[in-house]
């Protein structure tokens, strides 16, 4: 059974690739896994068919550098990367691909305000 990863990852800034090979759509977008503060994976995903041709369709616009998709990838493996020095690069087959609009503004300080501690005044305490 071939290698296979399912999670979010961000889009990097490197623009999507849209064409037509042998009569069937192919789109490619480079994303990263965030791992930490420090750790990026880079990932050169591929995606053919009709589903890849809707998506594209539905969020051409959509697809900017930091913009968050939902993936379910198989046959991931590892290459060497094309920059230099040379960094390897995950390249996976996309099964699944969702994209995750952004939260508006507001809604976002409010789930970071429900997700702080709730202090509790020093007087109450005694």
């Amino acid at each position: 059974m071939p290698l296979q990863h399912t999670g979010f990852l961000f889009l990097s800034k490197t623009k999507p690739e849209a064409r037509t090979e042998g009569g069937e759509f192919l789109l490619t977008l480079r994303a990263l896994d965030v791992l930490g503060a420090m750790s990026r994976e880079p990932y050169v995903l591929t995606w053919r068919g009709p589903e890849a041709q809707a998506f594209w369709a539905a969020h051409q616009a959509d697809l900017q550098p930091g913009a968050v998709i939902d993936v379910s990838l198989t046959h991931v493996r590892a290459a060497a990367g094309t920059t230099r020095p040379i960094l390897p690069v995950l390249e996976a087959r996309v099964q699944r691909m969702v994209f995750c609009p952004k939260r508006p503004t507001d809604e976002r300080g409010q789930l970071w305000k429900q997700e702080q501690p709730n202090p509790q005044p020093a007087a109450a305490a005694a």
